[in-house]
């Protein structure tokens, strides 16, 4: 959807549309044009509208899809629009199971750097196009063709490839002969004087190619029009001879390995080359190509160990991975594995466990479901179970797998994270967690975020740190250029959705002491206010009551002056004791300043790692403090229920942003899985699904309606982690 937005933006049309979350590619194509709102609402389908465009995750029910249909106004799956595009060009449209996003892109990588200015639509990001798809002026068009749901049977072809045909999609064809059939007819479809491109290694491809008068043939162990001779390694790229009958016509280097690039390389090759390239511009411009997302992606190096990403989801692709790799002459290869999806998982179970004894060691996570449902008997464990070599581990999370290959590691090593799956993030995670260790010398974990907020939202912490004790608390604040965040019970953050690569110093349970001095309790940062308050409580000690029921650590709640109505934290506190660059200061309230849910801290203006804290109190009967601890539990219980971090907004002077926002009608708003409580409307609920990205598009659609119906900004009491808005 979106190439096809960008393609239509550069074809100067006015585009429009809609998502339910923010992201990088909707920022990017706003930047380019694009009007694009977050939920899905009846209100944006408008009589100027000529088409809608859906993808296959939009059901007829839709609010936006029924008003379409109810306006008259044509519905297209983006296939159909992509046929559109082809047939406005002659269009080279790339098929098969395994090498057509590679092999898509490297022609489209040298058609943009010829004078041919061709239309382009790849199945990944490409720098050199700053997206997945580009609008050229010129009669040539490359579309990778997407055969997982029959949608490719829409397009009609100049050039219709075929790479190879595997045992893949069968949820949808049901059977192989379908699939096989399927194919033939998109090779069938091809306008005339068009021509059929094939890789006859494979024996389905091989077989269909027999039926097929005008076709070129390629391989690299069959006879074929054009092979791929004498290849070897030069300084980590891979070099080959190019024949054709009988006689060498051109050298190609590429820079990823495995003799299946060699094959879409040689692919591209044909495709340029019956466009009308030079084999020598050719070769040329293969020296120029980047490589696209998620194929051998290397991620980065540290300590003499290599951390690449692949997409390989199918057994042979993840053969013809781990061989590439080996030949690269890495001492060691690690794979992390993250199956993709149930079905694929038990009709190849078998095939995994075998290809990955190919690794020198390999660590196996959860099945990634891409939605689908869980099948008995289909499991990581199972697959495991099934390796005829004991170098195959199960490992349940991919932030667990990353920490096990990273204590494996040697120089020397290479470590590769496989699947379609969201284990593509967890390799920027390996390499921001062994540089900062190898920069610091400190032991740093990869932890899911989820667990350690109130959200229940949130990516991975790529440098998780829990200090053990107040020495080593200290020793943290002296990494100077570090910019670290310190995280108590997370109960008033929102984390992103995506990688965060700061260190995170997680004060927890390890550093909840507390100690009496006469009227006064002196409390490390990790002391959940519900703890501190009890044992207060048990020592007839009164002040704490109205705070008992905040869900935060000490820490947390003096870093932002928490707070029930008029009472703060930081109307109790004496003295709280901070660490900076390493060394220990006493710092008073005047020096806080703290002022309704601020102080200092939050400016990065003073010591920002609180050690622990002096707090007045005041003699009174246990029972009295008891009383007033339960009337606070029972107005605690009136507010509303679910994942939240409490008021997501500060009230603004004299008014309640509460209030405010149902007055704006969005109380029971939703994106995604998260909503605007119903209750009440300061509260934003996780639903038990939502993302980071659904909570961040509420906070902003309440921001901009408040905004505009009153002309009153609001500003956030949880504090946004490393967002920009």
């Amino acid at each position: 959807m979106a190439a096809l937005a960008k393609i239509y933006i550069e074809k100067q049309d006015i585009v429009r549309g809609s998502d339910m979350m923010e992201s990088p590619v909707i920022e990017r194509l706003r930047k380019q044009g694009a009007i694009i709102n977050i939920g899905h609402n009846a209100e944006h389908i408008t009589e100027d509208i000529d088409y809608v465009v859906v993808s296959t995750a939009i059901r007829e029910n839709n609010a936006e899809y029924v008003r379409a249909k109810e306006m008259g106004i044509p519905i297209l799956h983006r296939s159909q629009v992509l046929q559109m595009l082809t047939e406005e060009k002659k269009s080279v449209n790339i098929a098969g199971s395994h090498g057509k996003t590679t092999t898509s892109s490297m022609l489209s990588s040298l058609l943009m750097q010829s004078s041919i200015d061709a239309t382009c639509v790849v199945g990944g990001y490409m720098e050199r196009m700053q997206g997945n798809g580009i609008y050229g002026k010129g009669k040539y068009m490359v579309a990778e063709a997407d055969e997982s749901d029959g949608s490719f049977l829409n397009l009609h072809s100049h050039i219709a490839v075929v790479t190879n045909i595997e045992n893949d999609h069968l949820e949808h064809y049901g059977n192989m002969e379908n699939m096989e059939n399927a194919f033939n007819a998109f090779l069938f479809a091809t306008d005339e004087p068009g021509i059929a491109v094939l890789g006859i290694d494979c024996p389905r491809v091989r077989r269909l190619a027999q039926g097929l008068d005008k076709k070129i043939t390629f391989a690299l162990d069959e006879p074929a029009d054009y092979t791929a001779k004498n290849v070897h390694y030069v300084k980590g790229r891979q070099v080959f001879d190019i024949q054709y009958d009988q006689e060498i016509i051109a050298t190609l280097s590429i820079h990823m390995p495995g003799r299946h690039n060699v094959l879409n390389a040689l692919c591209a090759y044909i495709c340029a080359r019956y466009i009308g390239l030079e084999s020598e511009e050719i070769s040329q411009y293969f020296l120029n190509y980047l490589g696209v997302g998620r194929r051998f992606q290397l991620k980065g190096k540290e300590s003499g160990v290599t951390v690449v990403d692949d997409y390989a989801h199918h057994p042979s692709e993840i053969g013809s991975l781990l061989r590439g790799a080996r030949e690269i002459g890495f001492k060691r290869i690690i794979g992390l594995f993250q199956p993709h999806r149930y079905s694929r998982t038990k009709q190849l179970m078998q095939e995994f466990a075998d290809v990955l004894t190919l690794c020198d060691i390999a660590y196996v996570s959860d099945i990634y479901s891409a939605g689908e449902e869980s099948i008995p008997g289909v499991s990581s464990q199972k697959l495991v179970e099934l390796c005829k070599k004991n170098n195959v581990t199960y490992i349940g999370t991919i932030e667990e797998m990353a920490m096990a290959a990273i204590k494996e590691a040697e120089p020397n090593d290479l470590i590769l994270t496989i699947g379609a799956g969201n284990i593509t993030e967890i390799g920027d995670a390996i390499v921001a967690n062994m540089q900062f260790c190898h920069r610091t010398g400190l032991n740093a974990g990869i932890k899911k975020l989820v667990s350690l907020n109130s959200w229940h939202v949130g990516g991975t912490s790529a440098i998780f740190l829990e200090p053990k004790n107040e020495t080593e608390l200290v020793e943290i604040s002296g990494l100077v250029d570090e910019k670290w965040i310190i995280l108590g019970n997370g109960s008033n953050v929102l984390f992103s959705d995506d990688l965060l690569t700061r260190p995170l110093v997680h004060i927890g349970s390890a550093l909840s002491k507390w100690k009496l001095d006469g009227d006064c309790m002196v409390a490390q940062a990790g002391i959940s206010m519900a703890l501190l308050s009890q044992k207060a409580m048990l020592e007839g000690l009164s002040g704490l009551e109205a705070l008992s029921c905040i869900p935060g650590t000490l820490g947390g709640a003096i870093y932002m002056n928490a707070g029930v109505k008029d009472v703060c934290i930081w109307d109790l506190v004496e003295q709280v004791r901070v660490a900076d660059k390493g060394r220990i200061h006493n710092l008073s309230c005047t020096e806080a300043n703290a002022t309704y849910r601020h102080t200092k801290f939050m400016d990065n203006t003073i010591p920002t790692i609180v050690l622990d804290v002096r707090l007045r109190m005041y003699k009174d009967d246990v029972s009295r403090i008891e009383g007033r601890m339960k009337a606070a539990k029972k107005m605690r219980k009136t507010q509303p229920s679910g994942f939240s971090a409490g008021s997501t907004f500060k009230n603004p002077p004299g008014k309640s942003a509460g209030q405010l926002i149902e007055e704006c009608g969005l109380k029971g708003y939703k994106v995604g899985d998260a909503q605007i409580s119903s209750e009440h409307a300061n509260f934003i609920i996780n639903l038990g699904n939502a993302s980071a990205k659904d909570i961040l598009s509420l906070i902003k659609i309440c921001q901009n309606r408040v905004l505009e119906q009153f002309g009153i900004s609001l500003e956030t009491e949880v504090l946004l982690i490393d967002y920009r808005i």
